[in-house]
């Protein structure tokens, strides 16, 4: 016959459980770069800003969600040229 374990030395032998590290939501969440970033070290602009729009209801490129509202987006100089060269998204540079 097995001996049963107790309560107590059952939980001695599970591992601790961790704290749910806490993360604070940003835009990178939702595919789109966060403009609430802070003014690049060395002085000089961290990227592109641009006004994107497109007919579509909905258009993910590059990692950016482009909607029929325009919006105001600050991305780098890749994404831009990916953003500028689909056709059904249109792109203008702030």
């Amino acid at each position: 016959m097995a001996a049963r374990k107790t309560p107590a030395k059952a939980a001695a032998k599970q591992p601790d459980a961790k704290a749910p590290e806490t993360e604070q939501s940003t835009a990178t969440e939702t595919g789109q770069p966060s403009k609430e970033r802070g003014p690049a070290k060395d002085g000089t602009s961290s990227g592109v800003e641009l006004e994107v729009v497109t007919r579509l209801e909905r258009r993910i490129r590059a990692g950016v969600v482009v909607t029929r509202d325009p919006r105001t987006v600050t991305v780098t100089e890749d994404v831009a040229e990916a953003l500028e060269a689909d056709p059904h998204i249109t792109v203008r540079r702030a």
